[in-house]
């Protein structure tokens, strides 16, 4: 059985592996108050929701996905309100 750094790991690959197979179309799909709907990710990735806040290298990865995603008018730029939900989904 894995440990929890190795779940950690592997659930990043899992993020990026899944991350990469989506179109901007797909990312569409599962837009939820101008984010990502966390638990349709940790649905598709396979691990808990809590791993999309409690994991730092996936919670890294998540940030990119969504800042390119928003570099490509895919997802909202962040008001005031997103900015401090994001802020803390990434502390």
């Amino acid at each position: 059985m894995a440990n929890g750094q190795q779940k950690a790991q592997q659930n990043a690959a899992a993020f990026q592996a899944w991350s990469a197979t989506q179109s901007e179309d797909d990312f569409k799909q599962i837009i939820f108050q101008g984010q990502l709907n966390r638990g349709e990710i940790a649905k598709a990735v396979g691990c808990g929701k809590s791993a999309l806040s409690q994991n730092p290298e996936l919670r890294k990865h998540l940030k990119s996905l969504e800042d390119s995603l928003r570099e490509k008018g895919v997802l909202p730029p962040l008001t005031a309100k997103l900015r401090e939900k994001a802020f803390a989904d990434f502390q």
